[in-house]
């Protein structure tokens, strides 16, 4: 049986493989030039959070090294894409 990405994401964190750092703002950070807001980083401001990217999913990690959550990338990926074409648009 395989193993769930979120398993996969946990076990690479414990090894510190494949890990970025990031930093909290605004209750959500940023990523690769995106922005992920989650409700999980209200009381985190200014820390560090981990990201790793299994598969689809961009997994980010509390300071303390808790899962907080698993986010489907390519829903942002095309938000991102939006927003630029807008800016075109109304400059």
């Amino acid at each position: 049986m395989e193993k769930h990405h979120n398993e996969i994401a946990k076990e690479k964190l414990k090894k510190k493989q494949d890990v970025t750092v990031c930093t909290i703002v605004d209750s959500g950070l940023i990523y690769k030039g995106g922005f992920y807001s989650d409700c999980y980083f209200e009381d985190y401001e200014g820390a560090i959070a981990f990201c790793i990217e299994v598969e689809d999913f961009l997994h980010l990690f509390l300071p303390n090294g808790e899962f907080a959550c698993a986010i489907r990338m390519e829903k942002y990926v095309t938000t991102k894409g939006y927003r630029k074409a807008l800016n075109r648009i109304l400059k």
